[in-house]
């Protein structure tokens, strides 16, 4: 392995562990944490489209997390016992079953974006605007690069 692999490897662990210390932002458990933030997006988004603003359902959540229906089931279920989310039932079909944000949920994903907010204003002051510009630009062509080679594997 040359040394610019080493130094990239390298790279992608460190955020790798970062991404681990998320609890800096909330009190939740990442994959947790992430599951109210797909609620909460999902909701955006029927929003913007005018559709239905009940809730959103596991599939919707699915689409979104790209992981097993079990494990949105197991993460519902933590979530609704720590009082972050309801489940509503469907008046129309009794097989559906919406969730939506607790309040202590909406307020817990509100103080964690007022974190990330404060923490990335700070890097980009440190960084500059247009260096943050160009790392996104970079980091979109790696990412598309790196799709393609698993897409091939």
């Amino acid at each position: 392995m040359d040394e610019l692999e080493k130094e990239f490897l390298a790279m992608m662990n460190k955020f790798r562990i970062l991404k681990k210390r998320h609890k800096e932002y909330t009190e939740l458990p990442h994959a947790e944490f992430f599951m109210l933030y797909t609620i909460e997006n999902c909701m955006r988004q029927k929003q913007q489209k005018g559709l239905s603003m009940i809730g959103v359902t596991a599939s919707e959540i699915l689409e979104d997390m790209e992981c097993s229906m079990s494990a949105v089931s197991k993460l519902t279920r933590i979530l609704e016992e720590k009082g972050y989310l309801c489940r509503i039932n469907s008046k129309e079909d009794r097989r559906i079953t919406y969730l939506i944000l607790s309040e202590k949920g909406k307020e817990m994903l509100h103080k964690a974006n007022e974190k990330r907010k404060i923490s990335f204003n700070h890097i980009v002051t440190e960084m500059g605007e247009e260096n943050m510009k160009e790392l996104i630009e970079l980091l979109e062509k790696v990412y598309d690069i790196m799709s393609r080679e698993m897409e091939e594997i």
